[in-house]
């Protein structure tokens, strides 16, 4: 054997005891470090929010009240709509063409029975619209709160809403049902995660022991 020979034996020796000791390091370091725990599972639940909402005795109760004061303001509409279908009529069945002064005088009265009548109309509708408004955005506060609570009571770490019953546009663009798939959040969920009938039952019973108040 020459001397570069024996040299390049000797060297391969020394590096493969060296990779033999740094393998040998890093699986002792690696036993003898802790285990990492892996993250907790997550809780998850989904609300049905429509189900929900047409289910809770509450809303019932303040759209019926709602229901009532509508009514009224259509009954006042009635009558002011009567008035002027009744002065339409004089100006096209009683008055005479001849008889200018009077049919002055009712065209007069007619115009002033419509703008009331739509000013009314207006008024009735905005202060309808702005009631509605408040009673959703009252039950959605609410609706909000008892969710969160029943999260917390029941140890869940994440709710989401619930579309999956909401089903792709009939017709309509491409546009509009690729935009209906990528708004969908929840593909599938097992019937077990869905606690909308507790939600139900917990905040009606609320709702009655609280005096329907």
């Amino acid at each position: 054997m020459t001397t570069r020979t024996a040299s390049l034996t000797r060297s391969s020796a020394i590096l493969l005891c060296a990779i033999a000791a740094a393998i040998f390091a890093v699986s002792r370091a690696r036993s003898a470090a802790p285990g990492v725990a892996g993250a907790p599972p997550t809780a998850v639940a989904v609300v049905n929010m429509e189900r929900l909402f047409d289910s809770l005795n509450e809303l019932k109760v303040r759209n019926q009240s709602l229901d009532a004061e509508g009514q009224a303001y259509t009954a006042q509409m009635k009558e002011l709509d009567a008035k002027v279908k009744s002065l339409e009529a004089d100006l096209k069945e009683k008055i005479p063409a001849t008889e200018r002064q009077k049919r002055a005088e009712k065209s007069a009265e007619l115009a002033e029975a419509r703008g009331i009548l739509k000013v009314r109309m207006d008024l009735a509708q905005g202060i309808m619209e702005r009631k509605s408004n408040d009673v959703i955005r009252d039950m959605y506060d609410k609706t909000s709160k008892a969710i969160k609570d029943f999260a917390e009571r029941e140890g869940f770490d994440l709710v989401l809403l619930d579309d999956r019953s909401l089903d792709l546009p009939e017709g309509g663009t491409s546009v509009n049902l690729n935009k209906a798939i990528l708004d969908k959040r929840i593909l599938f969920a097992k019937p077990a995660l869905d606690v909308t009938d507790r939600l139900i039952s917990q905040m009606n019973a609320e709702y009655t022991s609280g005096g329907g108040h």
